[in-house]
């Protein structure tokens, strides 16, 4: 094991949370918004939008720890953690729908977990399979 390894799994695992709490942060916003949804519609839609750009960042930054982890993990892990990743997001569509009422101005965070669990999951496969394909092709020389 390479001595940088350990140091890309922390900076990983503490991006992907890094990133989850910016999109609990957004949730909340954009929970509380909805109680306000008729009352100025132009600040209302101001707000959502703004609100759903901070979810929407905490999704990349989500993503970009998800990279980090696959390229720090083997690829049999990355396999593992995308099948893992596709789970996850076919519970979260599944569940999320009664979780987040997606007609409102919360309702888009439901649309970024998919995003992110969805993402996280080609990420993962994605990483899995180039190193799969590199291995198999060094090994036979």
């Amino acid at each position: 094991m390479s001595k940088i390894r350990p140091f890309a799994y922390t900076a990983s695992i503490c991006s992907i949370f890094a990133g989850l709490a910016v999109i609990a942060a957004g949730a909340f916003l954009l929970r509380r918004l909805d109680n306000h949804m008729y009352e100025h519609p132009l600040d209302f839609y101001d707000l959502a939008r703004h609100y759903g750009s901070i979810t929407w960042a905490g999704a990349l930054v989500c993503l970009a720890g998800c990279l980090g982890l696959a390229l720090a993990i083997t690829y049999r892990e990355g396999f593992r953690a995308g099948l893992a990743s596709a789970v996850i997001g076919f519970a979260t569509a599944a569940f999320g729908l009664l979780v987040f009422p997606i007609h409102q101005a919360s309702g888009n965070v439901y649309f970024t977990l998919l995003g992110v669990t969805f993402g996280a999951s080609v990420v993962f496969l994605l990483v899995a399979s180039v190193r799969y394909i590199w291995y198999r092709s060094h090994s036979i020389r």
